[in-house]
């Protein structure tokens, strides 16, 4: 039997009376299309019926706390856009509406308190960031001083379980809590949950937020967007699936420490090229007019001697040397990332 274990998760707890209701009682009722929508597609997502609840404003709620929106409920029962439209039945990987800002450089990140398996396991998740040529470098330093531009500090607590936040202000959350008890389950589980934690500190929501029981096990269940946003990550595969990605809700005993290749792109797509996502801000990226300055200019190859030459994302490539990003992807016919 595989193990399963849950990362920290942020609920969406709502106040008032939840009455479960058989579905063909819902159109009895006379509701308004959407919030029948909303049924049939929470019914369609495996949420058993005695789960599903109306409130007399139409509201859908699930497993008595959680209200499910229209654009919820079509995620998960595998819509992202309207139905018919490209794309309707993909799930994607997510991060938080604050991404950290593209002029932190370099995060420290302080694993003092870290000792023994943690220690090591805190090298090879910086290890698993830094290997990515993303706009920021992690820097291991018990001591955080000069020259870090944001610092994370790792707590270690009791348990087998990690938690951590989100992104603030262009600055990455700074605090990861690590239960001692991961060690049992080996170095790689180990440096999972590390790089999982600091990858919330960065901005990564759970690829399977919409649905927990998909890496946990279980009832669906949805965590929302829980305030801080659910923002669909361009160029993320279709699919959540079990050990599908270091960012799944839950881990368990097949965990490998290391990134899918959805996760890279994920990366790629936020943090590559040396430019931030999202509302954190972006960067300048070679090969888009500007330079390492931050100097406006024709081509970095005519005006800007300091900054190489390389090709933008969406470019064709045949090397990583040739993308911004460092990152040439693709079967037949490759992109930089």
């Amino acid at each position: 039997m595989m193990l399963k274990k849950t990362f920290g998760v942020f609920a969406i707890l709502a106040a008032g009376c939840f009455v479960g209701v058989e579905s063909d009682e819902f159109e009895q009722q006379g509701l308004d299309d959407t919030t029948l929508e909303i049924v049939k597609n929470l019914e369609d997502a495996g949420f058993p019926e005695e789960e599903i609840g109306v409130l007399e404003d139409g509201t859908v709620y699930v497993g008595m706390d959680a209200v499910v929106t229209l654009e919820a409920s079509r995620e998960l029962a595998g819509m992202t856009g309207e139905p018919g439209e490209p794309g309707a039945d993909a799930f994607r990987q997510y991060r938080t509406n604050n991404t950290v800002s593209a002029s932190i450089g370099t995060i420290c990140i302080d694993g003092g308190a870290f000792n023994g398996a943690i220690s090591d396991a805190l090298n090879a998740s910086i290890a698993n960031y830094n290997a990515e040529g993303l706009s920021f470098t992690m820097v291991r330093n018990d001591s955080p001083g000069a020259g870090c531009d944001a610092v994370i500090t790792g707590n270690q607590q009791g348990g087998s379980g990690g938690s951590a936040g989100f992104p603030s202000g262009g600055l990455p959350y700074d605090t990861i809590n690590i239960g001692t008890g991961i060690a049992n389950y080996g170095q790689a589980v180990l440096t999972h949950v590390i790089t999982h934690e600091l990858g919330h500190c960065v901005g990564f929501r759970h690829t399977d937020y919409f649905n927990r029981s998909i890496s946990c096990g279980g009832s669906p269940s949805d965590e929302g967007s829980g305030g801080i946003g659910a923002v669909h990550i361009p160029g993320t595969p279709t699919g959540a699936q079990l050990n599908g990605s270091v960012m799944n809700s839950c881990y368990n005993l097949d965990s490998t420490g290391s990134w899918t290749n959805s996760d890279q792109t994920a990366l790629a797509e936020m943090y590559g090229g040396g430019g931030g996502g999202g509302d954190g801000g972006g960067g300048p990226v070679c090969g888009d007019g500007v330079c390492e300055g931050g100097e406006t200019c024709g081509s970095c190859e005519d005006d800007c001697g300091a900054c190489p030459v390389c090709e933008p994302k969406g470019a064709s490539c045949s090397s990583d040397a040739e993308c911004c990003s460092n990152r040439c992807r693709g079967g037949g016919s490759k992109t930089c990332k």
